[in-house]
């Protein structure tokens, strides 16, 4: 047991409350032990935790921290921690009449109907941003994604013993169904609720990010929505949150897995819709990155996926074909697919079987495309597709429906071949090379060998290739302004697919917010025009054809997203062709690793100057190279050099590696 002192004397106490960046843990005990408050909590084996104490919640007063980083009781699935010396011993305290023991009405109910488990209803959902005739407004929740589901809680023995004991004595109060953010209940099965009167606040905080509710096992189907739990002291400034699946050291993205921000770049839920993936079992962590350099990685959750039908090749896009792929439990069924465009006219039914594997086929093959243009060779003007499907077994058995959302994906243009310019940008964060600093002037070379090879591309006249700089004077991104007055409408321009950027970075935003002078993945969304409404479905207005954005931890979050790059590696040639789509790719960092120890870091510049000289020449084949052959040729000096391993381990391509330099090729 662990205790702590503080000289605070109160008649009695106890109250839960939750601050604006650290959750309560759920099912906090309180009860007095004269002169002593003793707090329990259910807990886990190498679970920390953050105790804290305030006496009102006034703006006056503010949270004290008892304890920080408090390991759990070994040995026992309950931890305590005791207040000491916090009340006056008054008679009233003493009573012998029998205490009220609290229960919510669901556990309740749950309990004498013999249930083995109970529903933890979650808070009211934030308001989803939605684009309308270009203007931003809110909408409720279950407009876009419908009913938020509760989560199940099981009922231990021991709990259930404590309820059907209070009901017998007549010493049972029931309150509000459980909540996952309402005051807590004491269910659970550790210590009983007292019922004196209430005072001070308390809260115990488990450190670090956690899904609230999962546990390994958990069973997960459709759209799940996973309230996040963040314990860390409030004077963090976060830069960015991410989900991933896999472990803290090899880490892939899951489909339809993104955090939902909410208020102050907060992310209080995790959206999932498990119909992305095939089923199976998933190990979902969390992360959490601040202050440029500090980063943060929950241990993983083993969850199980579970869906009756799913969408395994779920880049939810089209562009002149719509792909159309589905599996499903019922292996050698049979199957029905209706499209409906955006104004419910139905463009298509088709039937047909399943295979072995449950996959649905059509003319052998598995999947089909639909031709999304007109005769004269236009993308169809609708901006979305719903696509359901139905299945059945060989039998009498029940079928079952999902439905997916496509979107389009509109024309680019087109100029010659399909030419397309470069957006290039850089933080000087060296200082002013023109003073004559030897890293401020190094990093300015190294962004004018980019501008040198960027100049050279084919396509357009010489001086339009880049939008703006150019090797004698590469566009510095000094301020707020040349953030969102220059390089905004840079990245805007339709003839601009492509982008280099170099500075500071984070999970959610290039640049630096505590200057500010950056842009976040909102910014990117907004300026590009990208849908609002439906924020699994990665649909883009203005896609872009190369993005790397060479700063630290770009590649952890969702900033791929905002220009229309599937964020999955060594996406094949057939997902693009499917679609009628250009190959496009992204480059970025899940590490930091562009400044050393304060000094610019030379293997870093000589990889980005044998990078571009390699992506813009030709193997040994004399073929143009592609986006992974120059990776490997940089990381090697030019194939001289054993690989530099921060290359290797750390710079990441999602969507197509066999992207070449020149428009043309593909």
């Amino acid at each position: 047991m662990k205790t702590a002192t503080t000289a605070l004397f109160a008649a009695v106490l106890l109250l839960l409350t939750f601050a604006p960046r650290s959750h309560a843990i759920e099912r906090l005990q309180i009860s007095v032990q004269c002169p002593d408050v003793v707090l329990a909590w259910p807990s886990a084996d190498a679970e920390t935790y953050l105790v804290q104490y305030r006496q009102t919640l006034d703006t006056n007063s503010t949270w004290i921290t008892l304890t920080n980083l408090m390991p759990n009781d070994a040995g026992t699935n309950w931890t305590t921690f005791v207040h000491s010396n916090q009340l006056q011993c008054a008679s009233n305290l003493q009573s012998s009449a029998p205490l009220t023991a609290r229960f919510s009405s669901s556990l309740v109910n749950a309990v004498l109907s013999g249930q083995d488990s109970y529903p933890l209803s979650l808070p009211p959902m934030p308001q989803v941003t939605i684009l309308t005739n270009g203007l931003r407004k809110f909408v409720p929740w279950e407009e876009v994604y419908g009913p938020v589901r509760p989560i199940m809680m099981p009922i231990p023995p021991t709990l259930r013993q404590r309820v059907l004991a209070s009901y017998s004595a007549d010493t049972l109060e029931m309150t509000e169904p459980a909540s996952a953010h309402s005051d807590p209940q004491p269910e659970d099965d550790g210590p009983g609720d007292l019922d004196p009167p209430a005072t001070g606040f308390y809260r115990v905080v488990r450190n670090g990010l956690h899904l609230f509710g999962i546990t390994n096992g958990t069973v997960l189907s459709g759209k799940v929505v996973l309230p996040v739990e963040i314990g860390f002291d409030d004077a963090i400034e976060f830069d960015g949150f991410f989900a991933m699946v896999g472990d803290t050291n090899q880490t892939v993205p899951a489909n339809g897995l993104e955090f939902q921000e909410v208020t102050n770049s907060l992310p209080e839920f995790v959206l999932w819709d498990t119909r992305q993936v095939t089923n199976g079992a998933y190990q979902v962590f969390l992360g959490a990155q601040w202050g440029e350099t500090e980063i943060h990685e929950s241990s993983p959750v083993t969850v199980i996926v579970s869906n009756t039908i799913w969408f395994p090749d779920s880049w939810n896009v089209a562009g002149y074909y719509i792909n159309v792929e589905a599996q499903s439990i019922h292996a050698n069924g049979t199957y029905q697919v209706d499209i409906y465009d955006d104004t419910g006219f139905q463009i298509l039914q088709a039937s047909g079987t399943n295979d072995s594997e449950g996959f649905i086929t059509y003319g052998g093959f598995r999947g089909f495309v639909v031709e999304n243009f007109d005769q004269n060779g236009e993308i169809y003007p609708s901006v979305s597709y719903t696509v359901v499907v139905t299945t059945s077994s060989q039998g009498d058995s029940p079928s079952a429906t999902a439905t997916n959302m496509i979107w389009t994906e509109f024309k680019w243009p087109v100029q010659g071949a399909g030419w397309t310019k470069f957006a290039i940008g850089y933080q000087p964060i060296f200082g002013n090379p023109s003073l004559g600093g030897i890293n401020a002037v190094a990093l300015q070379a190294m962004i004018q060998g980019v501008y040198t090879s960027a100049q050279a591309r084919p396509g357009f006249p010489e001086g339009q290739r880049v939008i703006r700089g150019s090797d004698q004077n590469p566009y510095e991104l000094s301020s707020q302004f040349d953030f969102t007055q220059l390089l905004v409408p840079d990245i805007r321009d339709d003839l601009v697919r492509n982008l280099y950027y170099f500075g500071h970075g984070a999970a959610a935003h290039i640049g630096q917010k505590s200057v500010p002078r950056y842009l976040s993945i909102d910014d990117l969304n907004f300026v590009l025009r990208n849908n609002f409404k439906e924020p699994l479905a990665g649909t883009n207005a203005h896609p872009f054809r190369f993005v790397w954005l060479d700063g630290c931890y770009t590649a952890k979050g969702d900033l791929w997203k905002a220009f229309g790059i599937p964020k999955e590696q060594n996406v094949s040639t057939n997902r693009f062709l499917a679609r009628g789509m250009r190959y496009r790719a992204f480059m970025g960092w899940t590490g930091g690793h562009l400044i050393r120890l304060g000094s610019f870091n030379t293997q870093h510049a000589t990889f980005v100057g044998d990078f571009w000289d390699g992506w813009s020449g030709v193997n040994t084949n004399g073929q143009p190279r592609t986006l992974r052959e120059a990776h490997t040729f940089g990381a090697t000096q030019r194939g001289t050099a054993s690989p530099w391993q921060d290359a290797v381990g750390h710079l990441r391509i999602y969507g197509s590696e066999g992207l070449r330099w020149q428009d043309t090729y593909p």
